[in-house]
């Protein structure tokens, strides 16, 4: 009966150890495509905001906010991507602001939108996500159905502008995507119930000896 009680209690701890921090792992990426590029300064290149869905992960909404550097890089137009319908399409001042919704769930990877850039002095120009873990007022992707944040990853760009024209040598977008805190958070809960399972079936190992 000692024995009985022991292996229950040890049942009831991990029940309660899973309950308390394993937590969901969200799966969505936003990247930029391409993620650099060289152009000549006074041309024109476009970049895809494109949007990585995990597996079996669906959204109905997307926000992105991005800022550039406006010293070297002009927005001259924002082409709706395969969203439904875009309420939010802005960009002044160093910031684009994009928001995309669909009537219905969208399981697809695929372009958000795509932004059209003019190249106005030399140097490195930086275009970069902005994104806060838990913040309602930046990046998001809206989980379908509850609203969560699936966002998990982004990638940023950085354009060369040098003074020759057609300098395009375009590196693609093999920029590794940047987690978020959350995931090396997630990592850590993972471990810490690793830990606990081990120390369990110690504990029960002995119990039953």
């Amino acid at each position: 009966m000692k024995y009985l009680k022991s292996i229950l209690s040890l049942i009831i701890f991990i029940l309660l150890v899973n309950f308390l921090f394993v937590t969901k792992v969200e799966a969505a990426k936003l990247k930029l495509d391409p993620s650099s590029k060289t152009v000549g300064k006074g041309e024109s290149f476009d970049v895809k905001i494109v949007l990585d869905l995990g597996s079996g992960e669906k959204t109905d909404g997307v926000d992105a906010i991005l800022s550039y550097d406006k010293s070297k890089l002009e927005v001259t137009k924002i082409t709706n991507g395969y969203f439904g319908s875009y309420p939010k399409k802005s960009y002044e001042d160093g910031e684009i602001t994009i928001g995309a919704t669909n009537p219905e769930a969208i399981s697809e990877d695929g372009t958000v939108a795509t932004i059209t850039f003019k190249a106005t002095n030399t140097g490195t120009a930086a275009v970069n996500f902005d994104y806060t873990q838990g913040s309602t007022v930046d990046s998001n992707v809206a989980e379908a159905g509850t609203g969560d944040d699936l966002l998990n990853g982004y990638s940023d760009g950085s354009y060369t502008i040098s003074n020759s024209s057609s300098a395009d040598t375009g590196g693609g977008s093999s920029t590794p995507s940047m987690p978020k805190s959350g995931n090396v958070e997630n990592t850590i809960i993972l471990l810490l119930g690793g830990v606990v399972f081990l120390y369990a079936g110690l504990r029960l190992k002995k119990v039953i000896a």
